[in-house]
């Protein structure tokens, strides 16, 4: 028997192979994505689609740098993109739209709030609550904030392009103030903080992602028309850059200054991040793209995104499974519970409100 143990082993490890492909070697469907479609996916729908095909073959995602040229090099299966591919980037590929998201623009939501305003920090060169309300003292306030809620498309250009180029050209958030309040601690003259007011502050965003590392990043900055700056940020999920932003004291007034912390998130995280990070949703054109689901699917919210599944003309077997899984019923609900939008536009905010409940 020792004499065939060898042979036989070896039968047995091309008998498993066969048997379960993926196993070793490269998995049997697998997937390029950028790393905010890489989460969802990863998370939620590649697990409930192996739960409920009850088969051996592996299915797997992983971050691509040149995710189509992988496709067409054959080395994935599959890219899913949640960016419009670039004109001629398909040529002899498959794309089909499996579901619909949107890029969010957050800012602190302090910021957002808006109020009255008590102190000027001159060692930061910024204005913040103070952190009692001081009329007994015989203070009045520094000014009054107009909430950061609303901005343009060019309003977004402007302060992402001056953050881009370094021109002259600069956003400012002057226009958030308003007049009728001012009065200098010391002096008890407006005329300080007037002044003050009327220098330019540039609002500038946050945090850039490495280009290539998030699709909603590469969106947005195609929609505006602009070249994403170059970028050493490592974040590997859009959660991780959120809590590094925003924490419960920028939701105080009184403990934090007005300096508006500008970002932005796909919608499938921002709705879970609004329940544990203090920021809040600036609508764009007037549209909240959280709670407005009908703009994102007729596309007059302009920040819009469809998420594209990439293939190649000839699938195999197992991959053509793992399509047929995303455009059917429980594929549509495996992305809507990732937080996606299923490309049936729901009658009511089920969609959302499975998702509140889901993580409570």
């Amino acid at each position: 028997m020792k004499k065939y143990f060898p042979q036989l082993l070896l039968a047995l490890v091309i008998a498993l192979t066969s048997f379960l492909p993926g196993c070793i070697g490269r998995p049997a469907v697998l997937i390029d994505a950028a790393y905010d479609i890489q989460s969802p996916m990863e998370r939620k729908v590649i697990p409930d689609y192996i739960s409920s095909n009850l088969s051996f073959s592996e299915t797997k995602i992983q971050y691509s740098s040149n995710p189509i040229q992988s496709l067409k090099d054959g080395d994935c299966d599959f890219v899913i993109l949640g960016s419009d591919p670039q004109p001629g980037t398909l040529d002899g590929l498959n794309s089909t739209v499996i579901a619909y998201d949107a890029v969010c623009v957050l800012v602190d939501y302090n910021s957002w709030l808006g109020g009255e305003y008590w102190t000027y920090r001159p060692y930061i060169n910024a204005i913040q609550p103070a952190a009692e309300v001081l009329p007994i003292w015989g203070w009045n306030p520094v000014c009054k904030m107009v909430g950061l809620q609303n901005l343009t498309i060019d309003d977004l250009k402007g302060i992402y392009s001056s953050n881009v180029n370094g021109t002259a050209e600069k956003w400012t958030y002057n226009q958030f103030y308003s007049w009728d309040s001012l009065v200098d601690f010391n002096t008890g003259e407006k005329s300080f903080f007037k002044q003050w007011l009327n220098e330019p502050k540039q609002i500038t965003p946050a945090i850039q992602f490495k280009p290539g590392n998030f699709d909603m990043q590469t969106l947005l900055y195609n929609i505006l028309g602009l070249q994403q700056p170059k970028s050493t940020t490592t974040f590997k999920s859009e959660e991780s850059a959120l809590s590094t932003l925003y924490n419960s004291a920028a939701g105080q007034i009184g403990q934090q200054p007005f300096n508006p912390i500008i970002s932005i998130a796909s919608r499938m995280v921002t709705q879970i991040a609004l329940q544990h990070v203090g920021a809040a949703v600036v609508s764009i054109n007037g549209i909240n793209p959280v709670t407005d689901i009908d703009a994102i699917y007729n596309g007059t919210y302009p920040l819009s995104r469809k998420i594209y599944l990439i293939s190649r003309k000839n699938l195999s077997p197992d991959a053509q499974k793992f399509e047929n899984y995303l455009l059917s019923a429980d594929g549509q609900n495996a992305l809507a519970n990732a937080g996606l939008l299923p490309l049936q536009e729901p009658t009511n905010a089920s969609v959302n409100q499975t998702l509140m409940e889901q993580n409570k």
